[in-house]
C-alpha cells in the first residue's frame, strides 16, 4: 500500500501508535505535505488525541507541539505539574497572540 494518507488512517484505525507516528513523520519530512498545513496539523491532532486515550501523555505532548494545539498544552502541563512546560508555553502563547492561554499558563506556573 503506498499511499500515505491511507496508512495513516489504518494506523490509527487500529491504534498502532509506533507505525501511525513513522507514517506521519516520514510524510511530513519528506517533503510529501507541508509540516505546517492545516491538513498536517489536524493528523498530529488526532495522533496526540490518541496518544492520550492510550496513556501515552509523552507522546500527546509531542503531538501536541507539532501540531501547535496550545490549548491542549495547557492541560497537559497543568495536569502533569510541568512548570517549565507552562514558562515555555506561556511565553510561546504570548508571542502568538493567544492571550487567553498565555494568561491561563502564567497564573498556573505561578500557583
Amino acid at each position: 500500500m503506498q499511499d500515505p494518507d491511507h496508512r495513516f488512517e489504518l494506523a490509527l484505525d487500529l491504534r498502532n501508535l509506533e507505525v501511525a507516528t513513522k507514517i506521519l513523520g516520514d510524510y511530513t519530512q519528506g517533503g510529501s505535505e507541508d509540516e505546517d498545513s492545516t491538513e498536517t496539523m489536524n493528523k498530529w491532532r488526532r495522533l496526540g488525541d490518541l496518544a492520550l486515550s492510550s496513556g501515552d501523555v509523552k507522546m500527546a505532548q509531542g503531538c501536541a507541539e507539532r501540531s501547535g494545539d496550545l490549548s491542549g498544552l495547557l492541560l497537559l502541563h497543568a495536569a502533569t505539574a510541568d512548570k517549565q512546560g507552562m514558562q515555555a508555553l506561556a511565553l510561546r502563547a504570548h508571542e502568538s497572540g493567544r492571550t487567553n492561554v498565555a494568561f491561563l499558563a502564567y497564573v498556573t506556573r505561578i500557583g
